[in-house]
């Protein structure tokens, strides 16, 4: 199948490709981060069942990329797609990586910089099945799609993951399969989407702790990946309709700006991607 990648610039020159679960079954995700010279290293992950790898990529003068070094993760991954966006993420200052392990229960801290990538630590994800990440300053938000729900950690300096108290919170029910976890453009929101129920949840945080989700039926069926811009608009790709909508997020309140836009292309092998400007 053929995939499309986007590139989408953050704060402190970290770059983040957002690559789809279903497109490539064994990567589940693609995380980049520029260097001084203008390069790009490219990670992702094998998540292999015998033992997941962070699997690096260099760019080449021409600007092509190759195959670098792999690193255990020292954790276990599923053995086939997870159906899922996020499964890694860089933090806001560009220092770290994280990346899941959905066999294991794990997430695995790294540290990136330069010419070196160094296995840092794994720590327990707090629910089973993790398979989305979402950073914003010093925090990790996880969310487990085996046990339907989310949960929190504190970035210590060196990597360190320290687990928030109060943070865990439940998805809107049972099986609902959970693809993605992203904070609002501010920090004082994240928000989920469910592909077997079709529902969009939204979680207020407060003090650092997300509160009790509130969810919303999606306009589409099978709400999946999705982006939100600095003036907190949704645009969520819906793969049970090859469509797209998008939405206002204001104080918490999803309201639908299109419903279900008709796409060219199946949107389970398209990733959106929406400019951080």
């Amino acid at each position: 199948m053929r995939s499309q990648i986007s590139l989408t610039e953050y704060p402190a020159t970290a770059l983040r490709v957002a690559l789809s679960g279903l497109a490539i079954v064994a990567t589940l995700g693609v995380q980049s981060v520029r260097a001084e010279d203008g390069s790009l290293t490219v990670y992702t992950e094998s998540n292999s069942a015998a033992g997941n790898q962070l699997l690096i990529y260099a760019q080449r003068e021409d600007g092509s990329l190759a195959f670098f070094r792999s690193l255990s993760t020292h954790g276990i991954g599923s053995g086939g797609g997870l159906s899922n966006q996020g499964a890694l993420a860089i933090s806001s200052g560009g220092s770290l990586l994280f990346a899941v392990n959905a066999g294991s229960n794990t997430v695995s801290v790294f540290h990136v910089g330069g010419e070196r990538t160094e296995f840092i630590a794994t720590v327990p994800s707090g629910g089973a099945t993790p398979v989305s990440l979402a950073t914003y300053g010093d925090l990790l938000y996880v969310l487990n799609q085996g046990s339907d729900e989310i949960t929190g950690f504190r970035v210590h300096d060196g990597g360190l993951l320290e687990p928030l108290p109060g943070s865990k919170q439940s998805l809107s029910g049972a099986g609902v399969g959970g693809a993605e976890l992203s904070f609002s453009s501010d920090g004082d929101f994240l928000v989920a989407t469910e592909k077997l129920g079709s529902q969009i949840g939204v979680f207020a945080v407060v003090d650092d702790i997300a509160q009790a989700g509130q969810f919303r039926q999606s306009y589409g069926a099978v709400p999946f990946g999705f982006a939100i811009d600095r003036r907190d608009r949704l645009v969520v790709s819906e793969a049970g309709g090859s469509a797209v909508t998008s939405y206002d997020l204001d104080r918490g309140v999803l309201s639908v700006i299109s419903g279900s836009v008709p796409t060219a292309s199946p949107l389970n092998v398209t990733t959106l991607s929406a400019s951080a400007h």
